[in-house]
């Protein structure tokens, strides 16, 4: 498979929905339960699923990661957050958030508005069950966006070298507390979410020498930079 599952196209309009899953036991398949019966809707109020990941890992870079590991990590949008409200407003959400409720112990949501990445975009070919994906929850130190990006720059061949590719980078806008206790979760002030090819190529790019040199000027921009990996389950509100 050589498509992008995550197109790096810029959707300007769009509000993302970071959505941070822990479930009960069973409750996978009360979630499917639930979204088979909202799913038209979404498809009716301009809403949709951008990517599932199913999360097995978490790190820090930069900083710790106090984040409880969620068994998800959901990127869902709204097209017109006029239509997403009338969805809210819409009986069959309620009349089925018993399901949802049963399946979640926690849910974590951070709102987000999405930066163009097309000029860093680059070509992939691999197969998309191998890839392993990456959510970064990143705060910078004062004026290190900026450093940030210039170690995305200067790294862009590395990345080329070792396919990996970033799919989205989002501003996240407020933090809602949808159930549970969230309070471990502080909204960052970047969410980035990139994938390796091959997820072995990880651990060869950490010790390249050009890596090496050049981590100096990310670290001297980023305070926190929290990691959750996992794998693409699917897209779609079924997902």
């Amino acid at each position: 498979m050589t498509t992008r599952p995550f197109p790096a196209t810029h959707h300007q309009n769009r509000t993302y929905f970071v959505t941070f899953l822990y479930f009960r036991p069973g409750g996978r398949e009360r979630m499917k339960q639930f979204m088979d019966h909202v799913g038209p809707l979404w498809t009716e109020h301009g809403m949709g699923n951008a990517g599932t990941l199913d999360i097995a890992m978490k790190r820090a870079v930069e900083g710790e990661n106090n984040v409880a590991q969620p068994d998800q990590i959901r990127f869902n949008y709204a097209e017109d957050m006029a239509l997403f409200k009338k969805y809210q407003e819409h009986p069959l959400p309620r009349e089925y958030a018993h399901l949802r409720d049963e399946a979640l112990e926690r849910i974590t949501i951070l709102l987000a508005s999405e930066n163009d990445i097309t000029p860093r975009a680059t070509y992939e070919e691999g197969d998309v069950d191998k890839r392993l994906y990456v959510v970064q929850l990143i705060d910078f130190k004062p004026k290190g966006e900026a450093k940030l990006d210039e170690f995305y720059d200067k790294a862009a061949p590395l990345f080329q070298r070792y396919g990996f590719h970033f799919d989205y980078m989002l501003s996240p806008l407020k933090k809602l507390d949808a159930k549970g206790d969230s309070s471990d979760l502080t909204l960052p002030q970047k969410v980035v979410l990139f994938h390796a090819d091959d997820p072995d190529q990880l651990g060869v790019y950490n010790q390249d020498p050009e890596y090496l040199r050049l981590a100096p000027i990310r670290e001297a921009g980023v305070a926190h930079n929290r990691l959750f990996g996992g794998r693409l389950i699917g897209q779609g509100v079924s997902a």
